[in-house]
């Protein structure tokens, strides 16, 4: 209920009620990999990278919890959304091979995803002049 509350204030552009309704799902249970994106794009939004990495990476290492596996589609926000996600953070803040890193964890997920595959060969050629 929280996450469709949550996307109904982003689709209406009210981020600051969007934000709200994130960090109230955090008093009920353990943050989940869906808000946790939330407070990864929301550091984002900011230009504050080290936060949403902090954000994207909890996401990933969540463990999907059984008593919520009839609500919430869990799994982009376990898997290619963060890792996409962290591509770019790592990417603005000039990490470059850790930015390389995620775009090909997102590949794996998105074989087929054409700025996935432009990312990656972008970023082949930045490493070879490094």
């Amino acid at each position: 209920m929280y996450h469709q509350l949550a996307t109904c204030y982003a689709m209406m552009n009210e981020i600051e009620k969007e934000e709200e309704i994130t960090l109230q799902s955090f008093q009920l249970d353990v943050p989940q990999p869906v808000f946790c994106c939330r407070m990864g794009e929301s550091f984002i939004r900011k230009e504050q990278y080290e936060q949403a990495i902090f954000w994207y990476t909890v996401a990933l290492e969540m463990k999907p919890l059984s008593r919520y596996e009839w609500s919430i589609q869990q799994d982009i926000y376990r898997t290619w959304l963060p890792h996409k996600q962290l591509a770019f953070c790592y990417y603005q803040l000039g990490e470059y091979e850790k930015s390389y890193h995620h775009n090909q964890n997102v590949f794996t997920y998105l074989p087929d995803d054409p700025a996935t595959k432009t990312n990656i060969a972008f970023l082949e050629t930045v490493q070879t002049k490094e």
